[in-house]
This record gives structure tokens, C-alpha cells and sequence, in this order.
């Protein structure tokens, strides 16, 4: 058996591998920036090319109800600029309870949520001077331990227990 005992031509394989390379990451960059073009160009003929129509005609109404109203608004504006607010038209308090309305749902019904109170530690200093901005885990003396929160009392459940 004869075998070939010449060497390979590395030059001409890296060159064919360089070029090979070159040409692909070539090739991919032009082919994303061709889609990224052609993505914009159908986004635009899609949604910006074109006024919403829908938009269009609910600005429309939204004007012809603001200027056909009882009072049109650039009298409106020119009565609140010159006398600012008028008492008639006072906030006040909401007699919507419709945000409640699911919370009486609930198998307890609706209670207030706890509010947590702070309880002195066993070692807490009654006389001893505060910091700015109260005690806390920064300020506090060394080996005193931190003051505890515990919940507020609570109405007591009625009905069935909740399940989480």
C-alpha cells in the first residue's frame, strides 16, 4: 500500500476558513439589518402610516361633547381663571362603596386588617435619650435586643376558617 507523504496545505486552509467566516458573519449582519428594515417598514405601514380611525372619531365626540356641553369649555376656562373654583362644584366625600362590595364575599365577610403596634423589649430604657429618627437596629444599644411588633387585636373570626 502507498500513502501520500506530502504535507497539508495550511495556508490554504486557513484562507479558506478566514474568507469562509468572513463571508458568513458578512452575510448574517446584512440579512439582520435587511429584516430589521423591513420589520420598521410594515410596522409603520401598519399602525403610523395611517390615522387610527377609531381614535380619530372618539377625539371628535370627546370635542363636540366638550364644546356643546352646558357650558362650552373656553367659557368654562375663562370663568374658573378669572373667579377660580366655584363652591358648587366643592369635592366632597365619596358615598361609593362598590370597592367593598367583594370583600363581603368572603366567607368571614369584611373585617379591618390588623394594624401592627410595637412592644418594648424586656430590656427596653425608658429614660434613655432618642435618636434622631427613632430606635432601630442601627442606633440601639449593644446587646439590647430590638423592640418586637405584634399585631393588634382582632374582632374574632365568624364562620368558616380561610384557606390560603
Amino acid at each position: 500500500m502507498a500513502t501520500e507523504k506530502t504535507e497539508p496545505r495550511i495556508g490554504l486552509i486557513v484562507t479558506i476558513a478566514v474568507l469562509t467566516i468572513t463571508i458568513i458573519l458578512g452575510l448574517r449582519f446584512f440579512l439582520v439589518s435587511y429584516f430589521s428594515q423591513m420589520n420598521d417598514e410594515e410596522n409603520f405601514r401598519k399602525s403610523a402610516g395611517r390615522a387610527p380611525a377609531q381614535l380619530v372619531r372618539q377625539r371628535a365626540r370627546d370635542r363636540a361633547h366638550l364644546e356643546n356641553g352646558a357650558v362650552p369649555i373656553t367659557q368654562a376656562m375663562q370663568l374658573i381663571a378669572q373667579g377660580g373654583r366655584p363652591e358648587a362644584i366643592a369635592p366632597q366625600p365619596s358615598t361609593d362603596f362598590s370597592a367593598l362590595q367583594g370583600w363581603s364575599q368572603r366567607p368571614t365577610g369584611w373585617q379591618r386588617p390588623a394594624t401592627p403596634t410595637i412592644v418594648p423589649g424586656p430590656t427596653a430604657m425608658p429614660n434613655a435619650p432618642m435618636m434622631q429618627g427613632g430606635p432601630s437596629s442601627d442606633n440601639a444599644t449593644p446587646g439590647a435586643p430590638a423592640p418586637t411588633v405584634a399585631p393588634a387585636a382582632t374582632a374574632p373570626a365568624t364562620g368558616a376558617a380561610e384557606a390560603h
